[in-house]
């Protein structure tokens, strides 16, 4: 069995989208012929930890992890309340510090530290190879010092776009202003990746041909690998909630914050919502939206006169989203058409396939829709277009009436994506044999 040496900033039991994936790599690889070793974080004080992910890793997976150092003590993330005047202050110095003189990202302390504990495993001779999964993306780039120093081979795997990711403003979806010199910082550092990593894996084609417009030598050793989902945990819905046997109100369920734009797609969703109840034609309705902010929520169903049909439930763990989905009758995936959501799928998509109900995207043209349509999942309209939104919604509770369940497509399975990752992985260390698929 060979062995990879797996780091990533988020792993379990951080609950962020990104540990879901480095979590599937550890859970199911091993199944392919690779042994996994992971290089990560230790939660720290501020962070909300999930038990119940920390469980899926297998025993056998060693974790390696480190405190998260922030250059000059920074954390983007953490920004003091406008009260706080000599903490916002002092914040803001440290901000500006960092985009005169400071690294591209304020974890690029923490990835040296990583580098330093990799550089160590990887002189055991134990490692065939260096996963990064990225962002951040500092790790990646500090990965390329192992490539050099010991001869390893590097496979980086993009979840996001890099200089989309680093311009996008998780509040609004909006391109965030950039100082150009750290913006050229960033660029020289992602074409250093792209010209030395041994192979560059994306998330979704869309994502993998945005980038190739930007780099055509990439062309030689680029790939992409979906997401997926759990096909050990493809759920039944309860009896209430079978197949046909809706009778009362139908529950509408979005899990997840309304963060890059999606409070916009939210607006037109309730507003849809309200109009098809007022029609007159639709069964009750009730929608419901988990791990949203609470306040955020009620103003947006204020403003549509829908505070009657809108409820909110607050942060929870997986494993009571999972629940509140299965209870669901439609599911609802949210996105914004903005630069940071135009070449990128929620994972979220495909954790509500093992729910087995209708999907609701209200969402932009983009890999994301096509999922949805392509594979008779549910339905789609327009993220600000409350009468295709509206269209959409009709539609889709006719067909939960009538019993729609989808089945989740196979090419989705974790099992079967994390197959064509470790054909990624034949192909870097020349497996004999013919190489997997991984188109």
């Amino acid at each position: 069995m060979r062995s990879v040496l797996l780091i990533t900033f988020h792993f379990p039991p951080s609950p962020t989208v990104g540990g879901h994936r480095a979590l599937r790599m550890a859970r199911f690889l091993p199944e392919c012929g690779y042994r996994v070793e992971v290089v990560t974080t230790e939660p720290s004080g501020e962070a909300r930890i999930d038990t119940g992910l920390s469980k899926l890793v297998p025993e056998a997976t060693r974790v390696h992890r480190l405190p998260v150092r922030h250059f000059l003590g920074r954390d983007s993330d953490l920004v003091p309340e406008a009260h706080e005047v000599f903490g916002r202050a002092w914040w803001k110095l440290r901000a500006y510090t960092q985009d005169l003189v400071g690294p591209p990202e304020s974890t690029a302390p923490w990835a040296k530290d990583a580098r330093r504990r990799a550089q160590r495993l990887l002189a055991t001779g134990e490692f065939d190879v260096v996963l990064v999964s990225c962002p951040p993306f500092s790790p990646a780039v500090e990965a390329l010092v192992l490539k050099r120093r010991a001869n390893v081979p590097v496979v980086v795997d993009f979840r996001d776009l890099w200089i989309t990711s680093v311009m996008t403003d998780e509040e609004g979806g909006t391109p965030e202003p950039v100082p150009w010199y750290r913006l050229y910082r960033h660029l020289r550092q992602e074409r250093r990746l792209v010209d030395h990593a041994d192979r560059v894996v994306f998330n979704n084609r869309e994502a993998m041909d945005r980038m190739l417009l930007a780099y055509p030598r990439l062309r030689s050793k680029s790939t992409f690998v979906t997401n997926g989902y759990d096909g050990d945990v493809v759920r039944e819905p309860p009896a209430d909630k079978a197949a046909g046997t809706q009778r009362g109100t139908l529950t509408l369920t979005h899990t997840g914050q309304l963060a890059y734009g999606r409070d916009v797609s939210a607006r037109t969703l309730v507003a849809a919502v309200r109009r098809l109840v007022s029609d007159g034609n639709a069964p009750p309705l009730r929608l419901l939206f988990v791990g949203a902010e609470r306040g955020m929520v009620e103003a947006i169903a204020k403003e549509a006169g829908a505070e009657d049909l809108v409820e909110t439930v607050g942060w929870t763990s997986r494993d009571e989203s999972v629940e509140l989905q299965r209870r669901a009758d439609v599911l609802v995936i949210l996105q914004a058409d903005v630069e940071g959501n135009r070449y990128c799928v929620p994972a979220k998509l495909y954790e509500y396939m093992t729910a087995r109900k209708p999907i609701l995207g209200v969402l932009p043209k983009g890999p994301a829709a096509s999922i949805i349509v392509d594979n008779d999942l549910g339905a789609v309209g327009d993220w600000s277009d409350v009468e295709s939104v509206h269209g959409a919604l009709r539609d889709l509770v006719a067909r939960t009436r009538a019993g729609a369940s989808p089945e989740p497509p196979e090419q989705y399975s974790a099992r079967e994506t994390m197959r064509k990752l470790a054909g990624v992985l034949d192909d870097v260390l020349g497996s004999a044999g013919e190489p997997t698929d991984v188109r």
